[in-house]
């Protein structure tokens, strides 16, 4: 299993300096290699990194699970990289077909770090959530719910969390609709906002009140706000459409609006809203390059 670059991430966070050493490319060896340097050790080259992760894909189940105590381990060394290398890993887990049987027990600590201050393992670890999310639902979602209920700023990271919980099976739960609401009242940061509406318009979640806040959209202040919300009522019901119909018509007729604001309210108006826009690329939550 090659590992490729998601089509919604970016960054790497951590540059792998050149070392000497030749790595194995069994995932147990290379922990147990690592986990017995000293804290300022050489961490490896980025290629030999990923060799060991390409291994992950075609380990066998017992070959993994070996491996789970010394990844824990990893997660929580001072050798220099160790746990976001330990996360390349439990991204690799996390994408086989049976990565949600064997990182079941693991999932509290993997989503423990989405509170992380380090943006490289918070945007790490809710990536992982979003492939655990798929297969193991029951485990995933009460921690991306308790994730989005903590304290906070809303940030790029609580967005994909976010966005998680509207794609899981629990996108109609009551209390989990509350939390996205609740969330959804303090994006007023612009990347922060346009993450949101890209997640409500990529989901197509509606309730009164999303419906409501994706229309306030409609008459922000910045430019890119008012297209990511026009896409996103053209997303969502023809009863959400009339409800804004009023105001997107008038930001086709109105000169002192911004140009690609007012051609792109003409054509939501024809149902050619295809033609003109698509979301802007939000930022992301930092994520491992190289995987996804």
């Amino acid at each position: 299993m090659k590992v490729r670059i998601p089509a919604i991430s970016c960054l790497l966070f951590c540059v792998w300096a050149p070392s000497n050493a030749q790595p194995t490319s069994n995932l147990k060896s290379f922990l147990e290699k690592r986990l017995s340097d000293r804290a300022d050790a050489t961490p490896p080259t980025y290629e030999a990194l990923l060799a060991v992760i390409d291994s992950v894909g075609k380990s066998s189940q017992a070959d993994i699970r070996s491996s789970l105590p010394l990844l824990s381990l990893a997660m929580k060394s001072k050798t220099s990289n160790l746990p976001i290398e330990a996360l390349f890993a439990y991204f690799a887990i996390s994408r086989r077909p049976d990565g949600g049987t064997i990182l079941r027990s693991d999932v509290p600590a993997i989503a423990s770090l989405m509170a992380s201050l380090d943006d490289r393992l918070s945007g790490g670890s809710v990536t992982i959530m979003q492939n655990l999310t798929r297969t193991i639902p029951d485990i995933t979602v009460p921690l991306l719910m308790s994730e989005l209920q903590r304290n906070g700023v809303p940030n790029p990271v609580k967005s994909t969390v976010m966005w998680t919980l509207l794609e899981s099976p629990k996108r109609g739960d009551p209390e989990a609709v509350k939390l996205v609401v609740a969330y959804l009242a303090k994006d007023s940061e612009v990347k922060v906002r346009l993450a949101n509406l890209q997640a409500i318009a990529t989901t197509r979640t509606e309730t009164p009140v999303i419906a409501a806040h994706v229309i306030s959209g409609l008459t922000a202040k910045n430019k890119d706000v008012q297209l990511a919300a026009i896409r996103a009522v053209y997303a969502l019901s023809t009863a959400v459409q009339e409800k804004a119909r009023q105001i997107i018509t008038k930001l086709a007729g109105d000169a002192s609006i911004d140009p690609q604001v007012r051609c792109t309210a003409e054509k939501a108006l024809q149902n050619r809203l295809g033609e003109t826009y698509k979301f802007p690329e939000p930022p992301a939550p930092p994520k491992l390059r190289g995987i996804g």
